[in-house]
């Protein structure tokens, strides 16, 4: 079975596209939710999270108050990157065992390829263990736009998550493939679509061909 990682800033539409994936035969998973699900209820890494950036971050019932958090992790300078990757220490190990759980049971479906959608997929590693790794891109006007609709954030707060990720010319030089997403969902379809065609016309020859580029 082929593992695919999927990666991008936030705002460039990497779960539209996982969803395009599976809509071709691709199953997967969002690391992001992972996290999510951990930590929308008291658990070791809620209270991992608490002794390291204080009770102030959790709600009253010791689920995650994500608003609090975000307030420490992002912003400019060094402070605040180190808080990140405090943050990144702490929740990888348990996101990385689910994501892991995920892929077997879908090689022992019997799924011809399988995704992990990771915002941080090089910061995390996980990109070792991947067969192919695909970065989902736009352009930075359109990203600051979507995520000021999607989560009602001000301007300034969406430049601060975007600041907060490698850039694009990171994922250029890092990943086997770039999809641009800076059109239409339709658009966007159609280049998964293409992809996923070839993937599943030449399967492993094709994924070691085109990392040979």
């Amino acid at each position: 079975m082929l593992v695919i990682g999927l990666c991008g800033g936030i705002g460039s539409g990497k779960n539209m596209a996982q969803r395009f994936f599976a809509n071709f035969g691709i199953p997967g998973l969002d690391a992001d939710e992972v996290y999510h699900r951990l930590t929308e209820a008291p658990s070791e890494c809620t209270r991992a999270l608490a002794e390291a950036f204080g009770t102030t971050i959790l709600h009253s019932d010791g689920s995650l108050d994500r608003r609090a958090l975000a307030a420490l992790v992002f912003g400019d300078g060094e402070e605040f990157r180190q808080r990140r990757e405090l943050l990144n220490r702490l929740t990888h190990g348990a996101v990385l065992e689910e994501c892991r759980a995920f892929l077997k049971k879908a090689k022992e479906n019997g799924a011809f390829a399988a995704l992990i959608n990771a915002p941080l997929l090089f910061e995390s590693g996980f990109e070792a263990e991947c067969d192919l790794t695909v970065a989902v891109l736009a352009s930075k006007e359109i990203r600051i736009a979507r995520i000021m609709a999607r989560d009602g954030l001000t301007r300034r707060q969406a430049e601060e998550r975007i600041a907060s990720q490698p850039d694009d010319t990171y994922l250029h030089t890092h990943t086997d493939y770039r999809i641009e997403n800076d059109g239409t969902p339709e658009e966007l379809r159609e280049k998964i679509r293409a992809f996923c065609l070839g993937l599943m016309k030449e399967g492993e020859q094709y994924v070691h061909r085109k990392q040979q580029k």
